[in-house]
């Protein structure tokens, strides 16, 4: 009776609050707010619908399996970077103007492929200034791409790929791309907030 129609009150506003804040205006504006707010909003929403109407489980489960699937290893590595670091000193914050990285440091590889040769390579990084932290990673594809064509080489823009650095980290990360029509070169917006970011820049 009144328990069930409170949860069901409680997930209807975590619902509204959601949905106002995955807004474009908010959500690109105020990233911070967005990150805080959605995470226990959409938890909050799912354990009221269940307390509302159980079966709605039925139909949860599978996203929340697919969510702690994804999100859990990423969770993992940031504790373990929390409290040790590679080289046991923590490293300083650097915002250089323009870096220029060697083809051996860093390669980018699609999900199941091999290692790819030495030339597929980050050609710069380059922080954007009044960007709160971001920089832009403009990748170097291989050259052979015609005998085996691969999802990282073209990517739609405003898209996005994952990127895996076996050196930092075997998660897989997730970039929004674009592409140089000029160069055919992989622009990643990356911004450093995280071991595995801080570790790509500072390579």
């Amino acid at each position: 009776g009144y328990w069930r129609n409170f949860c069901g009150v409680v997930s209807a506003l975590a619902f509204v609050v959601l949905g106002a804040t995955s807004l474009p205006r908010v959500r690109r504006g105020t990233y911070r707010v967005f990150y805080a707010v959605h995470v226990p909003a959409a938890w909050i929403m799912m354990i009221g619908a269940i307390c509302h109407f159980k079966f709605i489980a039925l139909f949860l489960l599978p996203n929340i399996l697919y969510y702690w699937v994804l999100s859990f290893p990423t969770w993992v590595q940031q504790w373990v970077h929390a409290r040790v670091d590679h080289d046991g000193v923590r490293r300083k914050k650097e915002e250089p103007a323009f870096r220029s990285l060697p083809s051996s440091e860093v390669h980018v590889v699609a999900r199941g492929d091999p290692p790819p040769p030495s030339h597929h390579n980050v050609v710069s990084v380059t922080w954007i200034v009044d960007s709160n932290n971001c920089y832009q990673v403009r990748l170097r594809p291989p050259a052979d791409t015609s005998a085996r064509p691969r999802p990282v080489l073209a990517p739609h823009r405003g898209g996005v790929v994952r990127l895996c650095l076996p050196s930092l980290s075997a998660v897989w990360h997730p970039f929004s791309v674009t592409v140089d029509p000029r160069s055919q070169e992989v622009v990643l917006l990356v911004r450093a907030t995280g071991p595995f970011t801080r570790g790509l820049l500072d390579a």
